[in-house]
């Protein structure tokens, strides 16, 4: 099975701010994009090892990149039985911008809802200021 998608180099092709699991390298200057094209069945090899191992579940296919064409191939390297699934390794460098990734999106999200947070506070303070203003405000007009 090939791995289609655009060839491009890194500079063309929209990473999603590191977000775009499609993408193959190929070498420094050619990358294969296979994210806008869902057609294409090769993207959709998962990785054996992923984010967490699964006991008993190991891949069962490899990556064969063809220098010369600039074209890449899943080949299995096991017996995949009629409707299993294709599993090729995606490399550690793959995990570790996951990874890296994740980490990334958890501190966001921890500093929008510190924010949201203080919002909150500041609301409820400026809401608490202007009753009591209100409040010395009618006393004096009596």
């Amino acid at each position: 099975m090939e791995y289609k998608g655009r060839v491009s180099t890194w500079k063309e092709v929209d990473i999603d701010e590191g977000r775009n699991g499609y993408i193959y390298y190929i070498n420094r200057k050619h990358v294969i994009n296979a994210q806008p094209f869902p057609k294409y069945l090769g993207r959709y090899a998962n990785d054996a090892q992923g984010m967490s191992k699964i006991k008993g579940i190991t891949n069962n296919s490899r990556y064969v990149a063809d220098m010369q064409t600039m074209r890449v191939y899943i080949e299995a390297v096991k017996d995949i039985p009629a409707g299993g699934e294709i599993l090729v390794q995606y490399g550690k460098e793959y995990w570790d911008v996951i990874k890296h990734n994740i980490r990334i999106d958890e501190r966001e999200n921890a500093k929008a809802e510190k924010q949201k947070l203080q919002s909150k506070k500041l609301k409820k303070k400026s809401a608490k200021n202007r009753t009591t203003l209100k409040r010395k405000r009618s006393r004096t007009t009596i």
